[in-house]
């Protein structure tokens, strides 16, 4: 059994066990995010149905800070309470990246500095548990304005989010 079998075995375990607990609400929530570009989540609910994410991400050797505007709304009418919740959501970011790998035209692997901003989209799923925690999946396309005129403009990134909640 390989290493991610056993990582979403143990998810899908914490999802069926939890899930029988009862309702309950979070207005902060923080917590690691892994996927294609790893970093951390903070998420903030201002008003119904209006949140506010940051995340730092580390990938391509640097740093990425993003800010995001969510939708974010119960597949089950109750809002914020503990269950299923889908979310979309667009936003911003700035990067910087000290050790960026490319490849450039004439077939090397080139390692470069450079600095980048650009536009994010969000898409995904929340599960909100009755004990202070929540999960979340997303799909998170963004495109890159960036100064290094060789590196990729434009990028999927996918992810799992574990966030601790407060209220």
């Amino acid at each position: 059994m390989s290493i991610k079998t056993k990582i979403l075995a143990l998810i899908l375990l914490s999802f069926a066990s939890i899930s029988q607990l009862g309702a309950q609400n979070y207005m902060i929530a923080f917590g690691p995010r892994v996927g294609m570009s790893n970093g951390v989540s903070l998420k903030v609910i201002t008003k119904s149905p209006n949140v506010i994410e940051s995340i730092i991400h580390m990938s391509h050797g640097g740093t990425r800070i993003t800010g995001m505007y969510q939708y974010l709304r119960p597949f089950n009418g109750r809002t914020y309470s503990s269950g299923l919740h889908w979310f979309v959501g667009v936003g911003g970011h700035f990067a910087n990246y000290s050790n960026f790998e490319y490849t450039n035209f004439d077939g090397k692997i080139v390692r470069q500095a450079y600095q980048g901003f650009g536009f994010d989209m969000t898409a995904g799923i929340e599960y909100m548990f009755s004990a202070p925690l929540s999960f979340s999946i997303d799909l998170k396309p963004y495109y890159e304005v960036q100064t290094l005129e060789i590196a990729p403009s434009h990028f999927i990134d996918i992810a799992l989010t574990i966030r601790h909640t407060f209220f």
